[in-house]
């Protein structure tokens, strides 16, 4: 039986989660993976793969062109599950070492450069925000922003933002990079006991989707002659994502509105 390798062409990490790692381990199971290949810091999410090799060049949006997987378009409101298993993550990672009861996924980065009006800050938890967060949440926060580590940037790597000092004032709230593990073993050592997570569109959202719970995820939509942006918000990505570990998602437009739901 011929047997294949995976190739993520080193492309977005929410079009990998989606399009790359469901069907390397839906091969996986069939007995038909052979290895697979991808960025750097990746080994945690192909721990089911015979042979894992790290491509050390950096990741981009503009890789995914080259991707031959399904799904290789994830902007649509259905997917195409007949070879499509998400690994168990939770199952797999589950630990007796963290335990947070809010997660906090940030990014603050440049967006959509090839459209001008929209290359700044856009779809992001502002320093206020986040301050009135850590002040009213009754728990234990993790935060995860993946500025500092380059190695893991895309083609819209983080701005400047003071957000690390800010998570340093509040007893409650753990800056993930504090974390013992790399980062990626540290988030999915997190999420595999967390059911609550605050996020924003992209892969972050994507990964959230993947752990149970409840999911709220923010968008701040903005509409461009007849397109919208994020794209998630007009061809209703979020309807399948519960499809993902059974979670419930949320996807609301103001900060007000997060409250209400936390």
């Amino acid at each position: 039986m011929a047997k294949e390798i995976v190739d993520s062409c080193n492309c977005e990490f929410g079009y990998e989660l989606i399009s790359v790692i469901p069907y390397a381990y839906w091969l996986y199971l069939g007995g038909k993976l052979e290895g697979t290949i991808s960025g750097k810091g990746s080994e945690p999410f192909y721990y089911f793969s015979p042979d894992h090799k790290i491509n050390p060049e950096p990741r981009t949006w503009y890789n995914t062109p080259k991707m031959t997987t399904p799904n290789s378009d994830i902007h649509k409101p259905v997917l195409d599950l007949s070879r499509f298993v998400i690994p168990p993550y939770k199952e797999r990672f589950k630990n007796d070492k963290y335990h947070f009861d809010l997660i906090v996924y940030n990014r603050y980065n440049n967006e959509w450069p090839g459209v001008p009006e929209l290359n700044r800050p856009i779809n992001f938890f502002s320093l206020e925000f986040l301050r009135d967060l850590f002040r009213s949440f009754k728990g234990k926060i993790l935060y995860i922003n993946i500025s500092g580590l380059p190695d893991l940037y895309d083609n819209a790597p983080p701005l400047l933002f003071y957000d690390y000092p800010l998570c340093w004032e509040f007893q409650n709230v753990t800056v993930i990079h504090d974390l013992k593990e790399d980062f990626n073993t540290a988030q999915l050592m997190a999420m595999a006991n967390c059911k609550l997570f605050l996020t924003t569109n992209g892969g972050g959202a994507i990964l959230s989707s993947f752990f149970g719970g409840k999911n709220i995820i923010y968008t701040n939509p903005q509409k461009i002659g007849d397109r919208i942006y994020p794209k998630e918000n007009q061809t209703n990505d979020y309807g399948y994502y519960p499809l993902f570990s059974g979670a419930e998602i949320i996807n609301v437009h103001s900060y007000k509105d997060i409250f209400k739901e936390l």
